[in-house]
Protein backbone atom coordinates (compact mmCIF):
# COMPACT_ATOMS: atom_id res chain seq x y z
CA UNK A 1 0.00 0.00 0.00
CA UNK A 2 0.88 3.50 -0.82
CA UNK A 3 1.69 5.93 1.87
CA UNK A 4 2.18 9.80 2.68
CA UNK A 5 3.16 11.57 5.82
CA UNK A 6 0.54 12.82 7.77
CA UNK A 7 1.58 16.58 7.30
CA UNK A 8 1.25 16.39 3.76
CA UNK A 9 -2.73 15.14 4.56
CA UNK A 10 -2.88 17.70 6.99
CA UNK A 11 -1.96 20.73 4.52
CA UNK A 12 -3.66 18.95 1.48
CA UNK A 13 -6.86 19.05 3.66
CA UNK A 14 -6.36 22.53 5.25
CA UNK A 15 -6.22 24.28 2.17
CA UNK A 16 -9.47 22.65 1.35
CA UNK A 17 -11.11 24.48 3.82
CA UNK A 18 -8.62 27.58 3.66
CA UNK A 19 -9.74 29.00 0.31
CA UNK A 20 -13.52 28.74 0.63
CA UNK A 21 -13.40 30.49 4.22
CA UNK A 22 -11.34 33.44 2.79
CA UNK A 23 -13.88 33.61 -0.65
CA UNK A 24 -16.74 33.88 1.65
CA UNK A 25 -14.89 36.51 4.26
CA UNK A 26 -14.16 38.87 1.13
CA UNK A 27 -17.42 38.66 -0.15
CA UNK A 28 -18.71 39.56 3.17
CA UNK A 29 -16.67 42.37 3.67
CA UNK A 30 -17.50 43.83 0.25
CA UNK A 31 -21.36 44.18 1.19
CA UNK A 32 -20.81 45.55 4.21
CA UNK A 33 -18.11 48.60 3.46
CA UNK A 34 -20.74 49.61 0.32
CA UNK A 35 -24.35 50.78 1.28
CA UNK A 36 -26.32 49.63 -1.85
CA UNK A 37 -27.16 52.70 -3.76
CA UNK A 38 -30.38 53.07 -6.17
CA UNK A 39 -30.85 52.84 -9.45
CA UNK A 40 -32.54 55.47 -11.42
CA UNK A 41 -36.33 54.57 -12.10
CA UNK A 42 -37.17 55.86 -15.57
CA UNK A 43 -34.64 52.42 -16.26
CA UNK A 44 -37.87 50.62 -16.45
CA UNK A 45 -36.54 47.69 -14.71
CA UNK A 46 -36.22 46.40 -10.92
CA UNK A 47 -33.73 47.91 -8.90
CA UNK A 48 -30.52 46.42 -7.58
CA UNK A 49 -27.82 47.44 -5.75
CA UNK A 50 -24.87 47.72 -7.51
CA UNK A 51 -22.66 46.44 -5.23
CA UNK A 52 -24.59 42.77 -5.02
CA UNK A 53 -23.21 42.38 -8.62
CA UNK A 54 -19.71 42.98 -7.37
CA UNK A 55 -20.52 40.53 -4.87
CA UNK A 56 -21.20 38.23 -7.20
CA UNK A 57 -19.01 38.43 -9.49
CA UNK A 58 -15.73 38.14 -6.45
CA UNK A 59 -17.68 34.86 -5.55
CA UNK A 60 -17.58 33.23 -8.91
CA UNK A 61 -13.75 34.63 -9.20
CA UNK A 62 -13.34 33.29 -6.23
CA UNK A 63 -14.79 29.61 -7.02
CA UNK A 64 -12.78 29.64 -10.53
CA UNK A 65 -9.67 29.93 -8.43
CA UNK A 66 -10.72 26.94 -5.91
CA UNK A 67 -11.75 24.31 -8.77
CA UNK A 68 -8.25 25.22 -10.32
CA UNK A 69 -6.34 25.03 -7.15
CA UNK A 70 -8.07 21.56 -6.33
CA UNK A 71 -7.54 20.51 -9.55
CA UNK A 72 -3.42 21.54 -9.18
CA UNK A 73 -3.34 19.62 -6.06
CA UNK A 74 -4.89 16.52 -7.52
CA UNK A 75 -2.70 16.58 -10.07
CA UNK A 76 0.45 17.02 -7.48
CA UNK A 77 -1.19 14.39 -5.14
CA UNK A 78 -1.01 11.88 -8.29
CA UNK A 79 2.32 12.45 -9.31
CA UNK A 80 3.62 12.32 -5.96
CA UNK A 81 1.67 8.69 -5.45
CA UNK A 82 3.67 7.53 -8.63
CA UNK A 83 7.20 9.28 -7.36
CA UNK A 84 6.95 7.45 -3.60
CA UNK A 85 4.51 4.44 -4.11
CA UNK A 86 6.18 1.15 -3.94
CA UNK A 87 5.34 -2.52 -4.97
CA UNK A 88 3.98 -4.43 -2.52
CA UNK A 89 5.83 -7.45 -3.68
CA UNK A 90 10.05 -7.10 -3.27
CA UNK A 91 11.74 -8.19 -6.38
CA UNK A 92 15.28 -8.55 -5.95
CA UNK A 93 17.49 -5.45 -7.91
CA UNK A 94 19.09 -8.48 -10.06
CA UNK A 95 15.77 -9.00 -11.44
CA UNK A 96 15.27 -5.54 -12.36
CA UNK A 97 18.63 -5.09 -14.05
CA UNK A 98 18.18 -9.12 -15.72
CA UNK A 99 14.52 -7.19 -17.29
CA UNK A 100 16.43 -4.21 -18.64
CA UNK A 101 19.30 -6.12 -20.33
CA UNK A 102 16.74 -8.01 -22.25
CA UNK A 103 14.74 -4.94 -23.59
CA UNK A 104 18.14 -3.24 -24.38
CA UNK A 105 18.96 -6.72 -26.49
CA UNK A 106 15.61 -6.75 -28.11
CA UNK A 107 15.68 -3.22 -29.06
CA UNK A 108 19.02 -2.89 -30.05
CA UNK A 109 20.83 -3.12 -33.48
CA UNK A 110 24.00 -5.32 -32.41
CA UNK A 111 26.96 -5.96 -34.43
CA UNK A 112 27.60 -9.56 -35.53
CA UNK A 113 28.46 -11.82 -32.96
CA UNK A 114 30.52 -14.80 -31.96
CA UNK A 115 27.56 -17.14 -32.80
CA UNK A 116 27.02 -15.73 -35.78
CA UNK A 117 30.63 -15.95 -36.90
CA UNK A 118 30.77 -19.58 -35.35
CA UNK A 119 27.75 -20.68 -37.74
CA UNK A 120 28.99 -19.30 -40.94
CA UNK A 121 32.08 -21.01 -40.49
CA UNK A 122 30.05 -23.84 -39.63
CA UNK A 123 27.93 -23.44 -42.85
CA UNK A 124 31.65 -23.38 -45.08
CA UNK A 125 32.87 -26.80 -43.30
CA UNK A 126 29.95 -28.36 -44.65
CA UNK A 127 31.33 -28.09 -48.17
CA UNK A 128 33.92 -30.10 -46.97
CA UNK A 129 31.11 -32.92 -46.45
CA UNK A 130 29.35 -32.41 -49.99
CA UNK A 131 32.80 -32.89 -51.53
CA UNK A 132 32.92 -36.18 -49.41
CA UNK A 133 29.85 -37.19 -50.71
CA UNK A 134 30.25 -36.96 -54.08
CA UNK A 135 33.75 -38.30 -54.21
CA UNK A 136 32.24 -41.45 -52.67
CA UNK A 137 29.21 -42.00 -53.37
CA UNK A 138 27.37 -43.61 -57.00
CA UNK A 139 25.16 -41.22 -58.70
CA UNK A 140 22.05 -43.24 -57.23
CA UNK A 141 23.21 -42.57 -54.08
CA UNK A 142 24.00 -38.90 -54.53
CA UNK A 143 20.56 -38.19 -56.72
CA UNK A 144 18.79 -39.81 -53.65
CA UNK A 145 20.54 -37.57 -51.10
CA UNK A 146 20.13 -34.56 -53.42
CA UNK A 147 16.59 -35.32 -53.81
CA UNK A 148 16.40 -35.83 -49.89
CA UNK A 149 17.88 -32.04 -49.32
CA UNK A 150 16.48 -30.32 -52.35
CA UNK A 151 17.60 -26.60 -50.60
CA UNK A 152 20.32 -27.34 -49.68
CA UNK A 153 23.10 -25.25 -51.23
CA UNK A 154 25.93 -27.01 -52.33
CA UNK A 155 30.00 -25.36 -53.00
CA UNK A 156 31.88 -27.69 -54.80
CA UNK A 157 33.87 -24.43 -56.16
CA UNK A 158 37.10 -25.19 -57.36
CA UNK A 159 36.62 -29.15 -56.96
CA UNK A 160 38.65 -31.47 -58.92
CA UNK A 161 36.18 -34.15 -60.85
CA UNK A 162 38.75 -34.34 -64.23
CA UNK A 163 37.61 -37.70 -65.93
CA UNK A 164 35.10 -38.48 -63.78
CA UNK A 165 32.18 -40.29 -64.58
CA UNK A 166 29.28 -38.15 -63.62
CA UNK A 167 26.45 -39.16 -66.21
CA UNK A 168 23.04 -38.51 -65.07
CA UNK A 169 24.00 -36.42 -61.78
CA UNK A 170 21.80 -33.90 -60.32
CA UNK A 171 24.25 -30.69 -59.81
CA UNK A 172 20.67 -28.26 -59.67
CA UNK A 173 22.35 -25.15 -58.57
CA UNK A 174 25.33 -26.28 -57.48
CA UNK A 175 27.81 -24.08 -57.80
CA UNK A 176 31.16 -25.39 -59.91
CA UNK A 177 32.71 -22.19 -60.28
CA UNK A 178 36.42 -22.28 -61.55
CA UNK A 179 35.96 -26.30 -60.97
CA UNK A 180 38.25 -28.34 -63.05
CA UNK A 181 35.85 -30.76 -64.94
CA UNK A 182 38.20 -31.64 -67.83
CA UNK A 183 37.65 -34.76 -69.80
CA UNK A 184 34.39 -35.67 -67.58
CA UNK A 185 31.57 -37.70 -68.76
CA UNK A 186 28.64 -35.51 -68.21
CA UNK A 187 26.15 -36.82 -70.49
CA UNK A 188 22.33 -36.27 -68.64
CA UNK A 189 23.64 -34.45 -66.01
CA UNK A 190 21.03 -32.09 -64.08
CA UNK A 191 23.04 -28.58 -64.58
CA UNK A 192 19.96 -26.27 -64.34
CA UNK A 193 20.60 -22.97 -63.06
CA UNK A 194 24.09 -24.29 -61.76
CA UNK A 195 27.26 -21.80 -61.48
CA UNK A 196 30.17 -23.02 -63.75
CA UNK A 197 31.51 -19.44 -64.09
CA UNK A 198 35.35 -20.03 -65.18
CA UNK A 199 34.82 -23.79 -65.09
CA UNK A 200 37.25 -25.91 -67.18
CA UNK A 201 35.20 -28.46 -69.18
CA UNK A 202 37.51 -29.14 -72.40
CA UNK A 203 37.01 -32.21 -74.00
CA UNK A 204 34.23 -33.07 -71.87
CA UNK A 205 30.90 -34.96 -72.60
CA UNK A 206 27.83 -33.08 -71.95
CA UNK A 207 25.56 -34.53 -74.43
CA UNK A 208 21.89 -34.12 -73.94
CA UNK A 209 22.67 -32.60 -70.51
CA UNK A 210 20.56 -29.72 -69.31
CA UNK A 211 22.25 -26.27 -68.43
CA UNK A 212 19.21 -24.11 -69.27
CA UNK A 213 19.64 -20.78 -67.11
CA UNK A 214 23.32 -21.96 -65.83
CA UNK A 215 25.92 -18.96 -65.31
CA UNK A 216 28.72 -20.07 -67.61
CA UNK A 217 30.26 -16.82 -68.42
CA UNK A 218 33.93 -17.39 -69.45
CA UNK A 219 33.97 -21.12 -69.00
CA UNK A 220 36.12 -23.23 -71.00
CA UNK A 221 33.94 -25.80 -73.70
CA UNK A 222 36.72 -26.28 -76.33
CA UNK A 223 36.99 -29.91 -77.74
CA UNK A 224 33.86 -30.98 -76.15
CA UNK A 225 30.89 -32.52 -77.16
CA UNK A 226 27.52 -30.69 -76.60
CA UNK A 227 25.20 -32.88 -78.54
CA UNK A 228 21.40 -31.94 -78.08
CA UNK A 229 21.96 -30.16 -75.10
CA UNK A 230 19.36 -27.97 -73.30
CA UNK A 231 20.29 -24.50 -72.89
CA UNK A 232 18.10 -21.84 -73.13
CA UNK A 233 18.82 -18.92 -71.05
CA UNK A 234 22.31 -19.65 -70.17
CA UNK A 235 24.74 -16.88 -69.97
CA UNK A 236 27.83 -18.11 -72.18
CA UNK A 237 29.69 -14.79 -72.34
CA UNK A 238 33.18 -14.25 -73.18
CA UNK A 239 32.87 -18.90 -73.00
CA UNK A 240 35.47 -20.93 -75.47
CA UNK A 241 32.90 -23.19 -77.45
CA UNK A 242 36.19 -23.29 -80.13
CA UNK A 243 36.39 -27.30 -82.34
CA UNK A 244 33.38 -28.10 -80.52
CA UNK A 245 30.31 -30.44 -81.35
CA UNK A 246 27.23 -28.50 -80.60
CA UNK A 247 24.42 -31.04 -82.85
CA UNK A 248 21.17 -30.50 -82.15
CA UNK A 249 21.54 -28.31 -79.52
CA UNK A 250 18.73 -25.79 -77.81
CA UNK A 251 20.00 -22.73 -77.39
CA UNK A 252 17.54 -20.44 -77.68
CA UNK A 253 18.27 -17.15 -75.74
CA UNK A 254 21.60 -17.71 -74.87
CA UNK A 255 24.12 -15.14 -74.37
CA UNK A 256 26.92 -16.38 -76.27
CA UNK A 257 28.20 -11.71 -76.67
CA UNK A 258 32.20 -12.62 -77.00
CA UNK A 259 31.76 -15.96 -77.13
CA UNK A 260 35.13 -18.22 -79.08
CA UNK A 261 33.16 -20.48 -82.00
CA UNK A 262 35.23 -20.97 -84.18
CA UNK A 263 35.70 -24.06 -85.73
CA UNK A 264 32.54 -25.64 -84.11
CA UNK A 265 29.74 -27.37 -85.59
CA UNK A 266 26.15 -26.01 -84.43
CA UNK A 267 24.29 -28.66 -87.70
CA UNK A 268 20.44 -28.31 -86.73
CA UNK A 269 20.92 -26.37 -83.45
CA UNK A 270 18.51 -24.19 -82.35
CA UNK A 271 19.73 -20.36 -81.65
CA UNK A 272 16.24 -18.37 -82.09
CA UNK A 273 16.72 -15.05 -80.00
CA UNK A 274 20.28 -15.70 -79.10
CA UNK A 275 22.84 -12.88 -79.07
CA UNK A 276 26.18 -13.38 -80.85
CA UNK A 277 27.60 -9.99 -80.45
CA UNK A 278 31.16 -9.60 -80.95
CA UNK A 279 31.27 -13.51 -81.10
CA UNK A 280 34.29 -15.25 -83.05
CA UNK A 281 32.42 -17.16 -85.43
CA UNK A 282 34.76 -17.76 -87.59
CA UNK A 283 35.07 -21.10 -89.98
CA UNK A 284 31.43 -21.44 -87.90
CA UNK A 285 28.95 -24.39 -89.32
CA UNK A 286 25.55 -23.15 -88.86
CA UNK A 287 24.29 -25.58 -91.43
CA UNK A 288 20.30 -26.09 -91.05
CA UNK A 289 20.00 -24.07 -88.10
CA UNK A 290 17.44 -21.78 -86.32
CA UNK A 291 18.75 -18.61 -86.43
CA UNK A 292 15.93 -16.79 -85.86
CA UNK A 293 16.02 -13.28 -84.66
CA UNK A 294 19.69 -13.40 -83.69
CA UNK A 295 22.22 -10.81 -83.20
CA UNK A 296 25.57 -10.84 -84.48
CA UNK A 297 26.72 -7.43 -84.03
CA UNK A 298 30.38 -6.70 -84.92
CA UNK A 299 31.06 -10.32 -84.98
CA UNK A 300 33.49 -12.20 -86.98
CA UNK A 301 31.66 -14.09 -89.84
CA UNK A 302 34.95 -15.18 -91.64
CA UNK A 303 34.05 -18.65 -93.92
CA UNK A 304 30.99 -19.33 -91.46
CA UNK A 305 28.44 -21.47 -93.22
CA UNK A 306 25.07 -20.90 -92.98
CA UNK A 307 23.48 -23.04 -95.91
CA UNK A 308 19.83 -24.17 -95.15
CA UNK A 309 19.80 -22.37 -92.30
CA UNK A 310 16.76 -20.11 -90.89
CA UNK A 311 17.58 -16.28 -90.76
CA UNK A 312 14.84 -14.36 -90.57
CA UNK A 313 15.15 -11.05 -88.25
CA UNK A 314 18.85 -11.84 -87.63
CA UNK A 315 20.51 -8.71 -86.88
CA UNK A 316 23.49 -7.96 -88.54
CA UNK A 317 25.86 -4.86 -88.65
CA UNK A 318 27.41 -5.21 -91.97
CA UNK A 319 29.72 -2.31 -91.43
CA UNK A 320 31.34 -3.81 -88.09
CA UNK A 321 30.66 -7.87 -88.82
CA UNK A 322 33.14 -9.70 -90.87
CA UNK A 323 31.05 -11.56 -93.82
CA UNK A 324 34.86 -12.35 -95.98
CA UNK A 325 33.64 -15.29 -97.81
CA UNK A 326 30.98 -16.22 -95.14
CA UNK A 327 28.13 -18.46 -97.05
Amino acid sequence: MIKFSSFNNFSFKAGLLFVPLVTTIVSVSCLLSSPPTKIAATSGRSNKPSNIIDVTDITLIGGVVFAYWARQQRKLKGQKDMSTAKPDIDLPQDDFEDWDNQFIRQTSVEAPTSEAIVLKTANEDRSEEYRQILQTSDRYEWNQWREENPSVAINLAGIDLSGRSLRGYNFFRVDFRDANLERADMRDADLKFADLRHANLTSSNLSSADFSYAQMQGCNLSHSLLHWVEGCGADLMNANISFSSVMGANLRSTILTQANLESSNFLIATLDGAVLNRANCQSTRFEASSLLGCLFKGSNLEQTDFHWAETEGCDVDIDETDLVKAA
